[in-house]
C-alpha cells in the first residue's frame, strides 16, 4: 500500500508542498544503484507516534536464468506499520526541540561531489521546528559533517542517526520475515 501524499502534506501560502501541522518529521528514503533496493517513507506525528511506508522486493525462492516481468511484479511487497515511536528518539525529539532557536541550515551539502540522479543514494528530513519549516537532503555523498557545528545541529546528526539505525533493524527484520517465511 502506497502512502497518499496529501494524507501528510498540504500546500502552503508559496504554493509549496510541506508536512501538515500535525506531523514533526518525515523521512524519505530510495536508494541509488548501490543499496538494498527499498523505498521508504516515515512520519512522525506530535504525539511522537510514527507510520512507516516501506516498499522492497522479495527474494525469489526458486532462482532462474530468466526472470519474467510477472515474477519481478509478484516479488514486490508493501509494508505499511505505524506505532509509538522507541523511547530513545522520543528522548533524542524532545531534546531537539527544547531549544528554542530554529538554527538548522537549509543546507549541508559537501559542495566538492556531484552525482547522476541513478548515482546515489536519497535521504531526506522534513522538519517542522519551532513554526520554521526545513526540507534537509541528509544523503552521504552530498553531506558535510563538519558543518554541524552548533549544539541543535548536534542535535539533529544524532537524531537522524538513531531514527536511520532502528528503521534499519525494523526493516531487516520485516524483510527476513517476507524471504523466509
Amino acid at each position: 500500500m502506497n502512502f497518499k501524499d496529501a494524507d501528510f502534506y498540504e500546500t502552503n501560502a508559496e504554493n509549496k508542498k510541506q508536512l501538515k501541522k500535525e506531523y514533526l518529521i518525515a523521512y524519505s528514503f530510495s536508494p541509488g544503484l548501490y543499496d538494498d533496493l527499498r523505498k521508504i517513507n516515515l512520519f512522525l506525528d506530535n504525539d511522537l507516534n510514527y507510520q512507516l511506508f516501506v516498499f522492497f522486493y522479495e527474494q525469489p525462492k526458486i532462482f532462474s536464468e530468466e526472470i519474467n516481468e510477472e515474477l519481478v511484479k509478484k516479488s514486490r511487497t508493501f509494508i505499511q506499520h505505524q506505532s509509538k515511536l522507541p523511547s530513545g528518539i522520543r528522548t533524542l525529539i524532545h531534546q531537539f526541540l527544547a531549544h528554542s532557536e530554529a538554527s538548522l541550515k537549509t543546507s549541508y551539502y559537501n559542495n566538492k561531489n556531484l552525482f547522476g540522479i541513478l548515482d546515489r543514494t536519497e535521504k531526506y528530513y522534513e522538519i517542522r521546528y519551532n513554526d520554521v519549516y526545513y526540507s534537509i537532503e541528509m544523503g552521504l555523498d552530498c553531506i558535510d559533517k563538519k558543518l554541524f557545528v552548533t549544539e541543535v545541529d548536534q542535535l539533529f546528526l544524532q537524531l537522524t542517526a538513531a531514527i536511520e539505525n532502528w528503521l534499519q533493524q525494523l526493516i531487516d527484520g520485516f524483510v527476513f520475515s517476507h524471504n523466509e517465511n
